[in-house]
């Protein structure tokens, strides 16, 4: 059996985070509106971010950042 490190599993929680808040601000930033003919259309848009819109995701990105710089010393 291959044996589990603690550091091994804190830097793949902070990859995790990582890609957790990417997507997160990826979502935040997509704006989907009715177009016509019953279709659905799909931008990015920049316009409607503000700090208490992007800190969940700008948190977990941090926090990921911290865990899998800090993995290594656990």
């Amino acid at each position: 059996m291959h044996e589990v490190y603690l550091s091994n599993l804190v830097i793949g929680a902070g990859g995790v985070f990582i890609v957790g808040g990417m997507i997160q601000l990826f979502c935040q930033a997509l704006e989907v509106r009715p177009a016509k003919r019953q279709r659905m259309r799909a931008e990015l848009s920049f316009k409607n971010w503000s700090f208490r819109s992007i800190s969940p995701g700008a948190m977990m990105i941090g926090l990921g950042a911290l865990l899998v710089g800090g993995g290594h010393f656990v």
